[in-house]
Order: structure tokens, then sequence, then C-alpha cells
């Protein structure tokens, strides 16, 4: 008989429900009845979602699902978790599209990231703008004790940020990466 080493599952696509985030954890609190299309974003609050990555990644596209009012726009990036720029950030991207998936590239091209943790990070520039978003409940702590970590007043997502644990809310945006072209 031989050994065959576990071999992780590489994705073209990392979400903020792939078990590579808090895919597990959300899946015990978070139904199909609690996701939320409209939630107001945070006008310039950044929010940023734990990923590991289990092999080396080219990051070629940013994901994030409108919720039922579009406004402003959207920046997106992926960060050490030391806060740290990796690769560029999308431009700033105008919303598009009520309740739709929406991709931006990164605005210096693609970059590839090698296996590790990092943080997936959204923010808007509007305090009306809403975003699909899982919603736990009033479970105080349940998000710090995720990974989630937030930013405030920080559109422009400076490199390191100073992250603070996440206590705004009760909500986790529906947020990914993609290796792929095309989303």
């Amino acid at each position: 008989m031989s050994y065959t080493p576990f071999l992780p599952q590489v994705r073209p696509v990392y979400s903020t429900y792939s078990p590579e985030s808090l895919g597990s954890e959300l899946s015990a609190v978070i139904t199909v009845a609690n996701l939320n299309a409209a939630q107001t974003a945070g006008q310039n609050l950044a929010y940023f979602v734990p990923l590991y990555l289990p092999a080396a990644f080219t990051v070629k596209r940013f994901l994030w699902f409108n919720g039922a009012t579009v406004n402003g726009n959207i920046t997106m990036a992926l960060f050490s978790l030391a806060g740290v720029l990796q690769g560029t950030r999308t431009a700033s991207t105008a919303q598009s599209g009520v309740s739709a998936m929406q991709a931006a590239a990164p605005s210096g091209g693609n970059f590839t990231v090698q296996a590790g943790q990092y943080l997936m990070v959204i923010v808007s520039d509007s305090a009306t703008a809403t975003l699909v978003v899982g919603n736990i409940g009033s479970v105080p702590g349940l998000l710090r004790m995720m990974g989630l970590q937030q930013e405030a007043a920080d559109y422009a997502l400076t490199s390191p940020a100073t992250l603070v644990a996440h206590s705004t809310n009760d909500y986790v945006p529906f947020i990914a990466i993609s290796s792929l072209t095309t989303n």
C-alpha cells in the first residue's frame, strides 16, 4: 500500500464562505434566511475577513455582492495579518447592479501571493450603499472570535492598516478573490 500525502484543494475562487475563510464557522450560524441584501456597508469602514491560502495564488479579480441599493464606490484589497497591503488594491469602483455580483481587477495588474494567512478587505465611500451580508444575529464577540477585524475612516486602505477587533455590527460581507479573468 502506498502513502498518498494530503494535498490541500486549490480553488479558483476563495470567498468569505469558503472553508479556507469563515465557511465552517458561518455555516453553523448563517442560513439562506440570514442573508441580507439591505445592509449598509458603513461609510469608510473597512472590513477585514481572514483567509488561509493553501498554495500560491494569483489574484486576478476581487469580487463582492452588491445589495439592494447601489451608491458610491467600493475598494477591495488583500492584506497580510500584520496589516500590510499585498499586491495592489482595486481602483475606486462605482457599484453597479442591484443584488448582483461585481468584480474588479487589481489596479496594478495581477499579483501572486504565497501560501499563508491573509485578510480580504472591502470598504465603501457611501453611507447608503448596501452589500449582501450574512447576518449572525446579536451574538456579542462572535465575529471577533472568527478573526474579523476592521479599520474606521480608511477608504484609501492605507498600508500598514491600523486593525482593531470587529465591533461595529453583526454581519459578514460576501467578498472573494479570484484567479479567473472573467467573473
